[in-house]
Order: C-alpha cells, then structure tokens, then sequence
C-alpha cells in the first residue's frame, strides 16, 4: 500500500504480500522508480500503469529506505493488467529454483526451491556465490540483466559458475536445467 508524499514519491504504508516482503519492502521505504523510470509526481492511475502488467511477470522497483539508501528489486506481478492495458501472453519464463540476493557486492544463494533443478543437482548449496550466468560477470549486470540471463525457455539449459566459499573455496561450473515455472519461482534482489 503506497501513499503520496510531499515530495511527489509514494510512501510504502503497509506490506501485504509475502513477495513484496520477502523483497525487502518496509513501511517507510519510498518508490522512486519503477522500471527504471522516476515515478515522482506521478498520479496513483499513472501509477497503476506502470506496476500492474500480465500475471507471472516481473517488475524492477527502485525504493529509498529511510536511512536514505536506494535499492532495486524485482516483484512477481500477482495483480491483473491495469485497465485498458493490452492483454499479452508473454512465453511460460522458468529458472533453476534458486532465490539470489546481492549481498556485500556479491550475488549469493539464500535459497532453494524443494525439487528444483539447482536443489536435484547438490552442486548448489546456500550462500554460494553466483560468479556468473551464461559466460556472463553477474557483479556487472543490473538486476533485470541477471533476472534476464537466469529465465528462459522450459527445458533449456543455464550454467552458473559458482564460488563455494563454505567449500575450501572452491569454484565450479554446473549446468542446470530450466524447469521452475516463474509463477512460483524465486525473485533476484
């Protein structure tokens, strides 16, 4: 739940959404942007626009905590497109089940879903550090690149190189199969 405040942003009044809390969302926090396009003075219809989308999709929301600090994550849309709104059917999206937070400059594993691909395979284990996706240097891709390289097509293929800092620190390659459909899979922050 947003409200205006006297700067033009929205305010995060309330969070009532285990996706949106699990995302990092506080009371207090405010929206600054929303896929990469400033949102203040921005009307609730206009909005509207900009968050609501076809269900399953992901959205980038840039917020400011109360501390000042800006950070961006990405929120699976369980709302119906906005009124109005052309009703695309975007491809079925699926990842390999594994939820990735960017924590001190890195991009880390916090969790896995039960009976995905990166939990079959026990090559990922929680708080590995995903060094890269598909030959690609994840500290230097925005969340959307990440989120980006991680989905795709049902059966296709995405390798990771892993550093497994809780393994004598060793560094792997593993390729997982793309199977998580993206209604119940894990968001990157």
């Amino acid at each position: 739940t947003f409200r205006k405040d006297s700067e033009g942003f929205f305010r995060v009044l309330g969070v009532n959404s285990d996706t949106a809390r699990e995302a990092g969302l506080e009371p207090g926090h405010t929206l600054v942007g929303v896929e990469g396009q400033n949102v203040q003075n921005l009307d609730h219809t206009s909005l509207s626009g900009l968050v609501l989308g076809p269900l399953s999709t992901l959205v980038e929301l840039t917020l400011r905590r109360t501390d000042g600090s800006l950070y961006s994550t990405l929120i699976v849309r369980h709302k119906p497109l906005a009124a109005g709104a052309p009703d695309s059917h975007p491809p079925v999206q699926c990842g390999v089940g594994a939820v990735l937070r960017r924590q001190d400059g890195y991009v880390v594993v916090t969790e896995l879903w039960a009976g995905s691909s990166a939990e079959l395979s026990q090559l990922v284990a929680v708080g590995d550090v995903v060094e890269m996706v598909g030959g690609k240097v994840t500290a230097a891709m925005s969340d959307r690149e990440l989120e980006r390289s991680l989905l795709g097509t049902p059966g296709s293929m995405c390798v990771l190189q892993l550093w497994k800092p809780n393994s004598n620190s060793t560094r792997i390659e593993v390729a997982l199969t793309r199977t998580t459909p993206l209604s119940s899979a894990p968001h990157v922050a």
